[in-house]
């Protein structure tokens, strides 16, 4: 693992692929990186290693990963790649978006800036 760091603030963990353990020892490298979420998303894996090996294989739509330490992460993904990505069996915790109720919180948020327009 190696972190590039564009604001002392902000570090980016940026997994390097060739250690399969790697995935096991995220809670130990986040804590010594002083890390307390990853996230890693695109719009599909394709051309997206860090999206690809964390889900652990191919999702054409993409989606969102979450981890914070010392939890399980999340997968998020659209409804026509759930099967897949539950499949894979890497991430136990799979929901779709509706799922995890991103639809309503963008609802929530357009209908706070169309107040303040």
């Amino acid at each position: 693992m190696g972190i590039d760091s564009n604001n002392s603030e902000i570090q980016f963990l940026t997994l390097r692929f060739a250690d399969s353990k790697l995935f096991a020892q995220i809670d130990d490298e986040m804590r010594k990186r002083g890390l307390e979420v990853v996230v890693v998303y695109g719009d599909s894996t394709l051309g997206n290693p860090g999206l690809t090996y964390v889900v652990g294989g191919t999702v054409v739509r993409g989606g969102v990963f979450f981890k914070r330490v010392g939890q399980e992460p999340i997968l998020i993904v659209g409804g026509p790649d759930i099967a897949r990505a539950q499949g894979y069996k890497k991430v136990k915790k799979v929901c779709t978006y509706t799922e995890f109720g991103l639809e309503k919180l963008v609802m929530q948020y357009a209908k706070r800036k169309h107040k303040h327009r």
